[in-house]
């Protein structure tokens, strides 16, 4: 079996020793290299064949993070990155947002514990699964994956936590199999999820609920009445974690089926 590939980019060598202890530790991958500022990163990353996970830090010296992500994102020769995870102790909503228009898959905040950065990078490649599964859409060619994650972006859902990455899973699962999980959320949705990240049921429940509460909150209330029209009021009740899953994964549906007969 191939191992993960991990290029690590960061100032401290505090952080890179612990990176590469940790995913040593791990029998499915190992750091190819490291570099202190972006743009030894960037030397290197051109002479490092495809790099599946890139780690790096926003700010360091020479060329920062947010700078070394632009030039992978434009797609300088010589690169090969398959997915990024960014670290950094300052995050809010508008570096979150950057982040993500520059190709970043994940946030990390610092400081992090080894189990918490692994499981940031079993996420990203959890994708890679959920993208053999993705149909283009016949309007325009965008994938329904990123239009749910559009979708949950723009209702608030933050995309640093895990619940994100768990509801996300849970909406392409139940969008492509509802005769599988529509009526089966508890029984076989989130064994289903916490199989796929190494979780347990009860901690997949926890998140993907905390993740709604912050849409909720927060969220895009024009967006969500439009999802759950009259069935829910947005400014009282909290739909249930399978509420939110299907209605969701109907909404996608009826985007899917438009787009069909538009084209």
């Amino acid at each position: 079996m191939e191992k993960i590939r991990i290029f690590v980019a960061d100032d401290n060598p505090q952080y890179v020793d612990f990176i590469v202890s940790s995913i040593a530790r791990q029998p499915n991958m190992y750091v190819v290299d490291s570099a202190s500022d972006g743009e030894e990163a960037l030397s290197k990353l051109k002479k490092c064949g495809t790099i599946d996970v890139l780690i790096v830090d926003m700010i360091m010296p020479n060329l920062d993070g947010y700078a070394l992500l632009k030039q992978i994102n434009d797609g300088i020769e010589g690169t090969s990155v398959r997915h990024i995870i960014c670290i950094s102790a300052l995050v809010n909503e508008r570096i979150l947002s950057l982040i993500s228009t520059l190709g970043g898959d994940m946030f990390v905040i610092k400081p992090f514990t080894a189990s918490s950065l692994l499981d940031a990078i079993q996420s990203v490649l959890e994708s890679d699964v959920l993208k053999d599964h993705k149909f283009e859409s016949q309007s325009n060619g965008e994938s329904i994956e990123k239009r749910l994650s559009d979708l949950l972006h723009e209702m608030g859902v933050p995309a640093h936590i895990k619940g994100y990455n768990y509801l996300r899973t849970g909406i392409l699962l139940t969008f492509e199999n509802q005769d599988e999980y529509i009526g089966q959320i508890t029984k076989s949705l989130y064994p289903e999820i916490a199989k796929r990240y190494k979780s347990t049921s009860s901690r997949v429940e926890r998140a993907i609920r905390h993740a709604i509460e912050i849409a909720w909150n927060r969220g895009n209330i024009d967006l969500i009445d439009e999802i759950f029209g009259y069935s829910i009021n947005a400014e009282k009740a909290k739909p249930t974690n399978s509420e939110f899953i299907v209605m969701i994964a109907d909404y996608l549906a009826v985007m899917k089926k438009n787009a069909v007969m538009m084209h």
